[in-house]
Parts: structure tokens; C-alpha cells; sequence
């Protein structure tokens, strides 16, 4: 006798879902738990000794596991991914701060730019400020 969340779970839609989320989206199974609200160690031993029987289920019915796929993606759209514009520094400026015994964290802040942003920079044209600071 099947255990009645396995029952839940065994579902072409749930089944369609636990996919989705693991393979388009990344998510870990945790958050997969947590969205389908699935206790996450019954679900985590399901997942690793049907895996098999997930892929059968889904091709029971390929066109209500693509419509619910679709329905996925509208209700769980990736975000956008936001590029961060370069950054156009003037290297002697930074050659200057480095001088003074300014860390990169300060020299952002000067920058008024994100760390980040400006450590991709400093590592771009490393070359041109030890240049520069050999030169000076």
C-alpha cells in the first residue's frame, strides 16, 4: 500500500513541477519543498529512489506536462539579469590613491562605484596601473 504523500507527490503535476524547478530554475530541493510544501526529507528520499519513475510519469501525458510547463514559466519567470555598465576610471587618479596607501575598498568609495565593479576594473587594466606606478 502506497503512502498517501507519495500518492500527492506521484502526480504528473507535482512531478512536472519538481522537474521544472531543478532543472530550469536551479533551485535546491529545499526550495522546492518549501514552494510545493512538501516535508523535504520524505521528498528528497522520493526523488533519489524514483527518479526514474519521475521521466515516466511526465511522458504519460506530453501535452498536459508541456502546458503545465508553460504555465510554469508565466508564473515563475527568470529575473532579468541587470549588467552593470563599465566602468571608465582614470588610471592615473587610482595610481594617485594607491600612492597614498588607499585599499581598493576606498578607492571604490572615491569612485563612488560598488566594490565589485571596481575590482573587475582594477584587474582589467592592472597592467597599465603598475605600469603607471613604476613610471611615476
Amino acid at each position: 500500500m502506497k503512502d498517501k504523500f507519495i500518492e500527492i507527490m506521484e502526480t504528473l503535476e507535482n512531478c512536472v513541477k519538481i522537474n521544472f524547478f531543478r532543472e530550469k530554475r536551479g533551485w535546491t530541493m529545499a526550495q522546492i519543498a518549501y514552494e510545493l510544501n512538501f516535508n523535504l526529507q520524505r521528498m528528497v528520499e522520493w526523488v533519489n529512489s524514483r527518479g526514474t519513475a519521475i521521466a515516466q510519469i511526465m511522458k504519460t501525458d506530453p501535452a498536459v506536462a508541456k502546458r503545465i510547463m508553460a504555465q510554469m514559466d508565466k508564473d515563475y519567470p527568470l529575473k532579468p539579469v541587470k549588467e552593470e555598465k563599465r566602468l571608465k576610471l582614470d588610471v592615473n587618479k587610482v595610481v594617485k590613491f594607491l600612492k597614498e596607501g588607499l585599499s581598493l575598498m576606498e578607492i571604490s568609495k572615491k569612485f563612488h562605484c560598488k566594490y565589485n565593479n571596481y575590482r573587475i576594473w582594477h584587474n582589467e587594466n592592472l597592467n597599465l596601473i603598475n605600469q603607471r606606478m613604476k613610471n611615476a
